[in-house]
């Protein structure tokens, strides 16, 4: 026999949804729980923001991006367009006034464990697809769409010496 979730009566109290956080005679609100799904969109984000254009992801960087997607995320906190336009800036801001650190306090541990598990997670993730064959031959693709694998088209795209260094290229990115 089973139970329907429906007849378990499930809700959240509204009293229970925020901790208050007080800091500098203001009283910030700070989200219990996130939902899942704002919980990838903030992790997608973090992930977006610290790579580079090579998909090296600085852990620096993820550190950042991390703690100043879980203050937009989970705070009533809001920032204006120009102190986004330097996250690196505004995270000293929040730290050196110790704010971050009373949010991250406040913040319930199993919320940031799931944060950071998922974000580590899903960088080893992206890195092991990276450099496995699938991710190479995408990555090669990817690089060389405009060179066609017609066989009578490559040997005279390879008998041109300066497609030689393309080649090169390709037999270096593929190990």
């Amino acid at each position: 026999m089973s139970i329907s979730l429906k007849n378990l009566n499930l809700s959240i109290s509204e009293e229970d949804k925020y901790i208050p956080v007080f800091f500098n005679e203001q009283e910030i609100k700070l989200k219990r729980y996130l939902p899942v799904n704002e919980k990838l969109d903030l992790i997608s984000w973090i992930i977006n923001q610290s790579a580079d254009n090579l998909k090296f992801y600085n852990v620096g960087k993820l550190i950042i991006f991390r703690d100043i997607g879980i203050v937009m995320h989970y705070t009533d906190i809001k920032f204006t367009k120009k102190e986004l336009e330097d996250i690196p800036k505004l995270y000293d801001k929040l730290y050196e006034s110790t704010l971050l650190g009373e949010i991250l306090i406040a913040l319930p541990q199993d919320e940031f464990n799931w944060i950071d598990k998922v974000l580590m997670d899903t960088v080893e993730s992206i890195y092991k697809y990276q450099n496995s064959v699938m991710g190479i031959l995408d990555t090669v693709t990817t690089d060389y769409k405009d060179l066609n694998f017609d066989v009578s088209e490559l040997q005279k795209n390879i008998s041109n010496p300066e497609n030689l260094t393309l080649l090169k290229d390709v037999v270096t990115k593929l190990g």
